[in-house]
């Protein structure tokens, strides 16, 4: 029996992070489907931003740590003390009759955890957080409107735009791969950094979360300058480089605050 095409899609992507490069012929064989259907499953894998076609085959997009776009089970393992702490502190922050946004990120993910008893609206396009949420008898959720991105289970595209219209957040709590004073916010993902970018335009408070890893740092995609950002919320300090306490002073100078969160 013939997998489905999402099953046989992530059996390529596991495939190519062990190997990094496979033909397609070898690929049409492995999985007794027609040249042009695996050529329709690259196609799909490129669009996530999982793959890169070359010539003769495909390969993995970047195993490197820090620029491949890893999935949620691989990125909720990373810093999970520092996402946990973070998490906590920016709960705190979350008052009852708040409508606020959730990314998809994994640090956003970790404040439903402190969020269960709220009496709050909170809007996604994560449906991991979305069903994390779902344990709760006291909030409301609406999932943003898009197609799923199947990696991560988000939902993202231009169906967004018409979304973001009919409602209004309190404030929006977000992630991405890199905070810089420079640069901003920027992320890896096009498709997620337009999301971001949709919560920032409709919230009044902008709240972003943030561990050591990504302070200093730039990846491709902007979301927003640091002017546009009300508070950064970080782990403990002890974990930071003096050159990235530099960084937070700089953005701090800037007017926004900065919050230090305890593990």
């Amino acid at each position: 029996m013939k997998r489905l095409p999402y099953v046989r899609q992530q059996a390529i992507l596991d495939h190519l992070k062990e190997v990094d490069f496979v033909d397609i012929n070898s690929l049409q064989k492995q999985f007794s489907v027609s040249y042009m259907t695996i050529l329709r499953d690259i196609d799909a894998l490129e669009m996530q931003g999982d793959v890169s076609r070359v010539y003769g085959g495909v390969k993995i997009q970047n195993n490197n740590k820090g620029i491949h776009d890893l999935s949620i089970e691989e990125r909720f393992k990373n810093n999970i003390e520092s996402k946990t702490a973070i998490a906590k502190k920016a709960a705190g922050f979350v008052n009852n009759g708040d409508v606020i946004g959730l990314d998809a990120s994994t640090t956003a993910l970790q404040m439903c955890n402190f969020l269960l008893d709220m009496e709050i609206t909170v809007i996604t396009n994560s449906i991991h957080v979305a069903l994390q949420l779902s344990n709760s008898q006291t909030i409301n959720t609406l999932l943003y409107g898009g197609i799923v991105r199947k990696s991560a289970l988000t939902l993202v595209g231009p169906m967004i735009y018409e979304f973001e219209k009919i409602f209004n957040l309190t404030r929006s709590f977000i992630s991405a791969k890199s905070l810089s004073a420079k640069s901003g916010l920027s992320d890896i993902t096009l498709e997620e950094s337009e999301v971001k970018k949709s919560l920032i335009r409709r919230s009044k408070e902008v709240f972003i979360l943030a561990d050591h890893t990504k302070i200093g740092t730039t990846s491709v995609y902007s979301v927003c300058n640091v002017d546009s950002i009300d508070c950064i919320i970080v782990d403990n300090q002890s974990t930071f480089k003096p050159e990235q306490l530099e960084t937070l002073a700089e953005m701090e100078k800037i007017g926004t605050k900065i919050c230090f969160a305890e593990e």
